[in-house]
């Protein structure tokens, strides 16, 4: 009798899914409903690169899936089919900083990438960008010797753009590129999560990156639903996803700030449950089953986003609710000082080598990780410096110490 392959139960068909790329936050469809006027916006914004002049910087920025990645690489997508077919020389780099994390990998990056679309011009010049190792010196002397000998311009969309160590360094080099060029250019599209980044920018950083600015509202629940149906018509097999499903996905969705990707998520994510199970249709208990899979990434992505300081504080609060301390009537203590939280966020700066920042940048922080749902606060009262405030930490201590030294890469 001839031995069953070990990959033979999964080698048939799927029983609900169509095509699960379709899925992917990575996809671009057709068509982005409920985009329109921020496309619009966009592309006016880009048109000046059909004229070879250089597009003022754009800053893009909304919460978690609202459109702001997919938008930019559509219209930017676009503006490279017209340029083409018009013989304009045009460049579209895109790279996310969470993996490209400081000016010099950014660089090598865009350089990379630009080798690999004009690879005929950087072998004649006798360069190699795929060799690690060179000075920022001579990858700068690289990219302006490149845009200046093909006075082509180079669109660079820095997603997360906040995720950069170093990102007054890297915008003024970016910006200089312009002023040594004689023909072609360089534009900056910034797009973060994180409205708040901007305050610990360099005025002139700030001034560079935000020539212009872009909000993406979150979408609402009808909206979602729509947006999802779509996905399920592409993504799934005909008539085996039930209404209500879809319904519940895009209910959730909109009350974790009408994220699209968290939806998507939620969607693939409750398929491959009703396919694990065999199912002919996926269901609302499906889609249960799939939210707490889901709500652990989707705390994980979302803490990742955060400035290093407000992740090392969320810790500082983890570490201290863990820590077993009791109030005067015996009970675990889960709420601390503003005083007390920030003696000990600076013992755990020096700790894992990191400086301290200022009380006030602290107050600052503890307002946007209130905003976003990570602790809660109510005010004590007077105290002998101002006011203090109570501070609680709204999610499970040990998860957030887990998600911060995996983000931060701390030893545990």
């Amino acid at each position: 009798m001839e031995q069953e392959n070990l990959f033979s139960e999964f080698v048939a068909e799927y029983l609900v899914f169509k095509d699960k790329s379709i899925l992917s936050p990575h996809y671009i469809p057709p068509k982005l409903p409920y985009r329109e006027s921020e496309i619009k916006s966009v592309v006016k914004l880009m048109s000046p690169a059909l004229k070879n002049e250089k597009p003022p910087n754009i800053f893009i920025y909304g919460k978690t899936g609202v459109g702001k990645t997919i938008v930019t690489r559509f219209v930017s997508g676009e503006l490279l089919d017209v340029c083409r077919k018009k013989g304009i020389g045009l460049h579209v780099v895109y790279i996310n900083n969470k993996v490209h994390d400081s000016k010099y990998r950014v660089l090598v990056k865009l350089l990379r990438d630009l080798w690999e679309q004009e690879t005929n011009y950087f072998t004649s010049k006798g360069v190699k960008v795929h060799e690690s190792g060179a000075p920022p010196s001579v990858l700068y002397e690289t990219l302006v010797g490149f845009i200046n000998d093909g006075g082509a311009g180079v669109v660079t969309i820095l997603d997360e753009v906040d995720a950069v160590k170093d990102l007054d360094s890297l915008l003024y080099t970016l910006t200089r590129i312009n002023d040594e060029i004689k023909k072609g250019f360089l534009a900056v599209v910034g797009i973060s999560n994180n409205l708040f980044f901007k305050r610990d920018l360099d005025p002139r950083s700030k001034s560079t990156l935000c020539e212009e600015e872009l909000v993406f509202p979150p979408y609402n629940a009808k909206q979602l639903i729509k947006i999802m149906k779509e996905r399920v018509k592409q993504g799934f097999k005909e008539g085996v996803v039930d209404d209500s499903a879809v319904r519940l996905i895009a209910a959730v969705a909109s009350k974790e700030g009408g994220d699209a990707r968290y939806a998507l998520r939620l969607l693939r994510k409750a398929g491959e449950i009703a396919e694990a199970r065999e199912a002919k249709m996926m269901t609302t208990d499906d889609v249960e089953a799939a939210k707490k899979g889901v709500e652990e990434d989707v705390v994980l992505e979302g803490l990742s986003t955060l400035p290093d300081h407000q992740q090392v504080l969320l810790l500082t609060l983890a570490n201290l609710t863990e820590n077993e301390q009791r109030d005067l009537t015996g009970e675990k203590r889960t709420q601390f000082m503003s005083g007390e939280v920030y003696e000990e966020y600076r013992k755990l700066c020096r700790q894992i080598k990191e400086k301290p920042r200022s009380m006030r940048w602290i107050r600052e922080y503890l307002n946007d990780l209130e905003m976003l749902g990570f602790v809660s606060m109510q005010f004590s009262g007077k105290g002998s410096r101002g006011q203090s405030r109570f501070i609680e930490l709204g999610e499970d201590p040990q998860k957030i110490k887990q998600y911060v030294i995996k983000s931060l890469k701390l030893s545990s």
